[in-house]
């Protein structure tokens, strides 16, 4: 592909500009960041700022914590990616800066990179500056990513994948050396060392689409096939041994705890599916907001502003010829579209069994293609428009076009206000303006942005840039008011001296070793306690706390990978009991339950409130704990392990426990008799103890458990129980030595390339 006249080679000072305007744009969209605020809900505030916080505090003080003591019963923390603790950016981030600093930081950073990357990855098509720019801002700061900020590790994801398809289209070009192919290893390992797969496979995927439909054009800039599938091995197995250090341990860890249903079971695969009324939200992203937002609608949110549209329907109705960013992006809309529908098109009765479709749910995810495809369409109108102002045929077509964006924009008001029917008999038209503001605002800046783009498009003689700058211009206010209803924030001293909201996320990290349960929302997006069982939101976020505290999964994992009957009954007894605290505090005190959040309410003996100034936060005196010497343990109700005799009473020798590190415990207790000591940590291979120095081999406490047991003689003693895991060190090793190959190679590289020059 030839180079543009406005590539970076051409001067810099523009691509400085539009870089620096998109970074601008990032930091205003997430302002609130530098006024000291932090995300609070959903998947932020219930797993992802627990585990970011853990991280950070022990990073700084240079251990790195692999296990995770105080979530619960304890989890491999590095295994489950959510953290990332090998990826560079956090490495530096986290040990630098305090963990909300680094947090805040990373969501911008990460957000920007996305924007940068997308934007070279429009001059690398061939787009000029401003639609390139137009590229980055539509995609990297919209509705996909702005969704996502809850989910800091999907925000590296999907930045990930654009570095990813950009550099795949320096490597596949004939005139780049081989060396572009190991920067596509390095950039492969970051995205893995990222921990989030799923995007890795979707940016893959991407680049063979594209390798396709360049080989189809007949690009005569691509490599040979030959070229083609060398560099691609190069880059594939480069990149995994380079990110081995989180993928072995990923893959094992998913071995270890699988999901429900068999991988490629249809019905695990297909949950979070596109619907067909999700289409309405790239018209109006509030269409799909009712009274809560949940997977239905951060997964398939990928608006990208009114200009977009209307320049992509524009682009595909205005006869010309066909280029390769109109194949590529043509070829983008229609696989996206066939993916993220998933259970709603039989295509998925065959996906469901291949690899990797068959490994990862929520189809809805592949809505990015969709959004990519239609803004590179746009972006490529808009550079035919800035090349080719006169033409005579354009009214018929754009008058066409804009009425039906303000039909479809009509339609998806409608559709959202339908979703109320039963508002409509006791509220005014005033108290629905009140109540749902953002669609009303998103419906007047949609005619706003039609009627102010219309007269660009259809004036023959105009400026070249006219076009751009007010498609750009139109966009910034919608995805904007997006970001700012996506992204609430809260002070920073709700995490320092929490509400009810999220209580529960700050009781399990500051009461060390000590386990808590939920008997209310642990977020105020959900519902009340006593909403009926037909609306889950509310019973499967109780569900995902109570299984965070008691087995210490993250409640990403809850719903789809460990322990959900175990968890369920759980739930279901905590609730069935809380109306007879005695026989709350029986049931607590077997599953070593200290500490109990509900709404402020009289909970009797043996319960007591510690602290008046929380009266939401009840103990559990007889609780001993995680770590409690018994004459044996047995397996009680829903398959908990509990001590014997299954009617009590219990003969429990308290342990006192000194935490030493993330996965260190130092134990000492007192056996009157050979005994069992019990011991509450999720099991998992890589524990080791020793009891006076030597080493004892710990077992499951019961087959096909998750706790962990080992006999005791009678006598006073000292036990050291540490966490190292062996696939950590083999991916580590294999990680150390990928990188070292790859400076040899480009060492290699480089020599030969010296001496040619010579």
């Amino acid at each position: 592909m030839p180079i543009p006249a406005d590539s970076p080679r051409a001067g810099l000072r523009p691509h400085i500009l539009a870089v620096s305007f998109l970074l601008l744009y990032c930091i205003g969209v997430n302002f609130q960041f530098l006024l000291g605020r932090m995300p609070y809900q959903d998947d932020a505030g219930r797993e992802t700022i627990p585990q970011m916080r853990h991280y950070g505090q022990w990073l700084r003080q240079g251990r790195l914590p692999l296990w995770n003591n105080d979530l619960g019963s304890g989890y491999y923390q590095h295994a489950s990616g959510q953290s990332a603790m090998f990826y560079p950016p956090n490495l530096i981030l986290y040990r630098l800066l305090d963990w909300s600093t680094a947090y805040r930081a990373s969501l911008i950073l990460h957000t920007f990179a996305a924007c940068f990357w997308l934007y070279l990855l429009g001059l690398a098509l061939g787009l000029r500056k401003l639609p390139s720019v137009f590229l980055a801002l539509c995609i990297g700061g919209g509705g996909v990513i702005a969704a996502h900020q809850i989910h800091i590790n999907i925000v590296m994801g999907i930045s990930h994948a654009f570095a990813i398809l950009w550099v795949a289209t320096q490597w596949l070009r004939r005139d780049r050396p081989w060396p572009w192919a190991l920067a596509g290893a390095v950039i492969l390992g970051l995205s893995l060392l990222g921990g989030q797969p799923q995007y890795v496979s979707l940016a893959l995927l991407m680049v063979i689409i594209y390798a396709l439909v360049a080989w189809r054009t007949a690009n005569s800039a691509l490599c040979g096939i030959g070229s083609i599938l060398g560099r691609g091995a190069l880059v594939l197995v480069g990149g995994i041994l380079l990110g081995a250090v989180q993928v072995v341990p990923l893959y094992y860890y998913s071995r270890m705890f699988p999901r429900p249903e068999p991988a490629g079971h249809y019905e695990f695969v297909t949950s979070g599916s596109f619907q067909w009324a999700d289409f309405s939200r790239f018209i109006l992203p509030a269409a799909g907001l009712k009274t809560q937002m949940g997977t239905a609608y951060w997964e398939s949110l990928g608006y990208v502003g009114t200009a977009a549209i209307l320049l992509a329907v524009l682009g595909l109705l205005t006869p010309r010829k066909w280029n390769l960013r109109m194949r590529y992006a043509v070829a983008l809309i229609v696989i996206g579209t066939l993916l993220m529908l998933g259970s709603n098109t039989p295509l998925y009765h065959f996906l469901a069994h291949i690899p990797p479709f068959s490994i990862f749910r929520v189809p809805a995810r592949y809505v990015l293609l969709l959004a990519l495809g239609l803004v590179l369409l746009a972006a490529d109108y808009m550079q035919f428009l800035m090349k080719s102002p006169a033409m005579p045929s354009s009214r018929v077509r754009t008058g066409a076009t804009i009425t039906a964006v303000a039909f479809l924009t009509a339609f998806a008001l409608v559709h959202f206000l339908r979703s109320y029917p039963p508002m409509w008999l006791r509220v005014t038209v005033g108290d629905v303006l009140r109540l749902f503001p953002a669609i009303w605002l998103e419906a007047a800046l949609t005619g706003l942005v039609l009627a102010a783009i219309t007269p660009f498009i259809l004036i023959r003689k105009q400026n070249s840039t006219r076009i751009a700058s007010a498609a750009i211009l139109c966009t910034l206010p919608q995805l904007a008011l997006l970001w700012l209803m996506l992204n609430p924030t809260v002070p920073m001293e709700f995490w320092i001296d929490p509400p009810p909201a999220a209580r529960l996320c700050l009781s399990r990290t500051t009461h060390t070793g000590e386990k808590v349960a939920c008997l209310e929302p642990a977020s105020p997006t959900y519902p009340p306690v006593d909403t009926p069982r037909t609306q889950v939101a509310d019973w499967r976020d109780r569900l995902a706390a109570n299984t965070c505290s008691v087995y210490g999964v993250p409640s990403a994992l809850v719903g789809d990978a460990i322990l959900p009957a175990a968890a369920m009954h759980t739930d279901i007894q905590l609730r069935r009991n809380v109306s007879d605290p005695y026989r709350l505090a029986d049931f607590c005190t077997r599953l070593g339950i200290k500490w109990i959040t509900m709404s402020p309410q009289h909970l009797g003996p043996p319960w007591i409130q510690p602290d008046p100034s929380r009266p939401y936060l009840y103990e559990n005196p007889d609780a001993i704990g995680s770590f409690f010497v018994c004459e044996e343990t047995v397996l009680g109700p829903g398959n908990f392990p509990r001590p014997a005799p299954v009617g009590g009473p219990y003969e429990l020798q308290p342990v006192e426990c000194r935490i030493a590190g993330p996965g260190e415990f130092l134990l000492d207790f007192t056996a009157p008799r050979r005994a069992t000591l019990f011991i509450m940590q999720s099991h998992y291979p890589g524990w080791l103890a020793t009891v006076d120095g030597q080493p004892i081999p710990l077992q499951l406490a019961h087959p096909g458990g998750f706790f962990m047991q080992m006999p005791v003689p009678a006598g006073t003693h000292q036990m050291r129980l540490s966490f190292e895991p062996w696939d950590y060190d083999i991916g580590l090793g294999l990680s150390i030595a990928a990188a070292v190959l790859m400076a040899m190679l480009l060492a290699f590289w480089l020599s030969a390339r010296r001496r040619r020059a010579a």
